[in-house]
């Protein structure tokens, strides 16, 4: 046995068997940690490829919604080009449409005694006093008019009125009326019950659904058979683009519905027509036809205006009414 050094005693089998131990636990817990290490780094590798690979699979569907968002832009922009193109397009020939019913809203005599001139000039004034309403506008927009009426029964019915010597002077009147603006007619729609009512709502219809048409200007003060019309074809959304041209007194019915109401009484008469011819002894029962009236209205103390050059003597007053009168004379 070797000699134990400084004289200290042998050790004991026990003391080398514990410290092995010992040193052995010591091992086995380095081994235990390196497993763990290894572990958790194994875990950790997992962890970070599975999310590697859920961004990546984001940033594919995120590459693929930017492409389709770009997609969709672009395709919103032509869509949006189009349609602002389709807007200026439709603003290009912005217009105001006259739709008047000659039968009862009758020009002034002294226009129509002139014959071929009186129908120039009552085209050049209504096409002025409409104008001078449209503001900035008044360069860019047109005036179109169109006058619908049974010229011979007009002519019969004025003539018993004593406001028309000659039937030429209204033939000419129209035809002065029509050649005075491109944009302007006369129509002589013939004999028959409604014929002018008819082509007027007809016209108003397909005007009321064109947008470059702004303003709708109907002349039909005279007759209450219009009310139930413009209340079922006059929307809120378009209500302010009708607007009633008055020379006769506005009827009741049609002050009812509320749509505004310019007085064009310098252009228009303010009466209806009486049958001067009516035996006293035996009237006849009240006629409408034509715009004439048996039944004599209270006597008027407007005066009719002389205009040259579509200009009246007198400014003309059209002014938009916020208040509508009640009268309780006959409709046509």
């Amino acid at each position: 046995m070797a000699a134990v050094p400084g004289n200290l005693p042998p050790p004991a089998i026990l003391d080398f068997v514990q410290r092995f131990n010992t040193l052995q636990t010591h091992r086995d817990l380095g081994n235990q940690l390196m497993k763990e290490m290894l572990l958790y780094s194994e875990h950790i590798e997992s962890t970070l490829r599975e999310e590697n690979s859920q961004l990546a699979k984001e940033l594919e569907d995120a590459q693929l919604d930017l492409e389709d968002a770009r997609r969709s832009r672009r395709e919103m922009q032509q869509k949006l080009n189009i349609a602002t193109a389709r807007a200026a397009s439709l603003n290009r020939n912005p217009y105001i449409m006259i739709l008047i019913d000659g039968d009862g809203l009758l020009f002034n005599e002294t226009l129509i005694s002139q014959g071929l001139e009186g129908g120039k000039q009552a085209a050049n004034a209504l096409r002025n006093s409409v104008l001078q309403n449209c503001g900035e506008l008044a360069d860019e927009i047109e005036v179109i008019a169109k006058v619908c009426a049974n010229m011979s029964g007009l002519a019969k019915a004025m003539r018993r009125d004593g406001s028309l010597a000659n039937p030429d002077d209204l033939r000419d009147f129209t035809l002065g009326f029509t050649q005075g603006k491109a944009s302007f007619d006369f129509i002589d729609v013939g004999h028959g019950k409604e014929r002018a009512d008819s082509k007027i709502k007809e016209c108003m219809r397909w005007h009321l659904r064109n947008h470059n048409c702004k303003q709708i200007l109907l002349g039909i003060s005279h007759d209450a058979g219009y009310a139930p019309f413009l209340d079922e074809v006059v929307g809120q959304d378009d209500r302010n683009r009708i607007t009633i041209i008055e020379g006769y007194p506005t009827v009741r019915e049609l002050a009812a519905t509320g749509i505004q109401i310019m007085n064009f009484n310098a252009l228009f008469r303010t009466d209806k027509l009486v049958d001067r011819l009516v035996p006293v002894s035996s009237p006849a029962p009240p006629s409408t036809w034509a715009g004439v009236t048996s039944i004599a209205p209270p006597p008027s103390s407007s005066t009719s205006p002389v205009i040259k050059n579509g200009t009246p003597s007198t400014t003309l007053a059209i002014n938009k009414k916020t208040t509508h009168r009640k009268h309780n004379h006959h409709s046509k």
